[in-house]
């Protein structure tokens, strides 16, 4: 049997190389450990920082006019959101509008969660190249109207929005839907 001692000498090498596998990846680990720890103090510090923040309320600033809340993308991103709206058929034809906070320009200026947005300023805004259109009309300086051509509660209807005015201050409703004349919101 004199392979007996070769086969402890194997077993041996092999241990010792196991070993220093093993402290490596201990040290792979803790060096993970402290890598997340310094991304989770990171994600901490930063969700902090934007509870700390103030929100834009350019969308909420009752001084300002509908041209100046839209000149800002990020003002603009915060006068409500837009869901993919299909028709009968299945085919998208428009946005369901909802998140429309009280007092905001979008609701001083009759814009109401659950509209349906079919058109602006006469542009179907189906497809993305279409609402980078509309979007173009309204930031147009020569266009002093937006044109909002939406479906409320089964009812088409075109809420006129004059660029350049500040709208009415917000007033709180009684649930009921105001109805939206062809001259204005209000």
């Amino acid at each position: 049997m004199w392979w007996v001692p070769l086969l402890g000498c194997a077993t041996q090498s092999k241990v010792a190389e196991l070993e220093v596998a093993v402290t490596e990846l201990e040290s792979q680990r803790r060096d993970a450990e402290t890598r997340l720890a310094a991304l989770e103090a990171k994600a901490a510090r930063e969700a902090t920082a934007a509870q700390e923040a103030p929100e834009p309320t350019a969308a909420l600033d009752p001084g300002l006019t509908p041209r100046q809340v839209l000149a800002d993308p990020a003002a603009a991103v915060r006068l409500g959101r837009l869901a993919p709206h299909r028709g009968p058929d299945g085919e998208l034809d428009g946005y369901r509008v909802s998140a429309i906070r009280h007092g905001s320009l979008a609701d001083r200026v009759g814009v109401r969660n659950g509209d349906i947005l079919y058109r602006v300023n006469g542009v179907s805004v189906v497809s993305v190249e279409e609402m980078n259109a509309a979007y173009a009309k309204v930031t147009d300086p020569t266009v002093t109207v937006l044109t909002l051509t939406v479906t409320r509660a089964g009812t088409q209807m075109e809420l006129r929005i004059p660029l350049d005015e500040v709208p009415p201050p917000y007033v709180p409703d009684d649930g009921a839907t105001p109805p939206v004349e062809e001259g204005g919101p209000r």
